[in-house]
């Protein structure tokens, strides 16, 4: 709501701007889309997860009893933005590149990791009535956390397009994007089970020999984390398609599809600068002024 508010008090900033100019004939258009933004985010390292939540008390040293397993991979997230155009170095009939600035929702942060341990401390001793074997039990503990990280990102964006000429067209430019990492929190959900099973030795297998399974309660918090950064360097491309030539409002409304393959770079207190590829793929409306 914060966003959606921010976005129409900047639009109308921007409305208000273009039509107190000395020379309105230099802005452009006003670019409105949304999408989707592929990506593959940074690594979860092991010594994260103490630093995300110092409340597990992990440090180095128990850390490294858990086998870790990143669980991060390419997601596809929701984005959003607003933006309008202006003519700087054009004249009255708008040759010239385009400047696109605007505000942006650019997704979600979503960082996965994983710690597992298991653990076997001696249970019992059992001694057969018949041939006097004896057989060592164990108590088998396993331990597992699953950690996910997620933040926000919002911020402005500016870029310099140029375009090619008819009704059907093509663009392409450079741009930047950056702002604030917003709402980061870590939800953390650790939960267990006790076995007992006999002692197999130079293994990792466990034949149980009882016939139950102890499941140990499961927890779940979450906490929150500081705010941080985001910037991001990409290239747009993309084609327009103007809905009717005659010079009727629909002559100046036009449908776009734009691909953006970029490099972000963030940085939060907790796991300081990371660095990413990703991909944003957006459709909407561009309305010239």
């Amino acid at each position: 709501m914060r966003l959606t508010l921010l976005a129409i008090g900047f639009l109308g900033i921007q409305l208000m701007a273009a039509a107190q100019a000395s020379d309105s004939s230099r802005w452009g258009s006003i670019h409105v889309a949304g999408g989707s933004y592929f990506v593959k985010d940074a690594t979860l390292f092991r010594n994260d997860i103490a630093a995300l939540v110092p409340i597990l008390g992990l440090d180095d040293r128990n850390l490294m009893e858990y086998r870790f397993t990143d669980e991060t991979f390419a997601t596809g997230l929701g984005v959003f933005e607003i933006a309008v155009g202006y003519h700087p170095f054009g004249d009255t009939e708008r040759r010239g590149p385009e400047v696109r600035a605007g505000i942006s929702y650019a997704g979600t942060l979503n960082l996965r990791a994983a710690l597992d341990r298991t653990t076997r401390s001696p249970y019992d001793t059992l001694t057969s009535s018949q041939t006097g074997d004896q057989t060592f039990v164990d108590s088998v503990f396993s331990d597992r956390i699953r950690v996910q990280h997620t933040a926000q990102r919002v911020g402005l964006n500016a870029a310099i397009i140029w375009r090619s000429s008819g009704r059907w067209s093509v663009y392409g430019g450079v741009g930047v994007a950056g702002g604030p990492v917003l709402n980061a929190r870590t939800e953390v959900w650790q939960d267990g089970n006790r076995d007992v099973a006999e002692r197999e030795d130079n293994t990792e297998d466990v034949d149980l020999i009882a016939p139950w399974d102890l499941p140990l309660p499961n927890t779940s918090e979450v906490y929150r984390n500081a705010t941080g950064w985001w910037f991001s360097m990409y290239v747009p491309f993309g084609i327009d398609l103007q809905l009717a030539r005659k010079k009727t409002f629909l002559s100046r409304v036009h449908l776009l599809m734009e691909v953006r393959p970029q490099l972000a770079h963030q940085g939060t207190p907790e796991l300081g600068a990371r660095t990413s590829i990703g991909q944003q793929t957006l459709s909407g409306l561009r309305l010239e002024l």
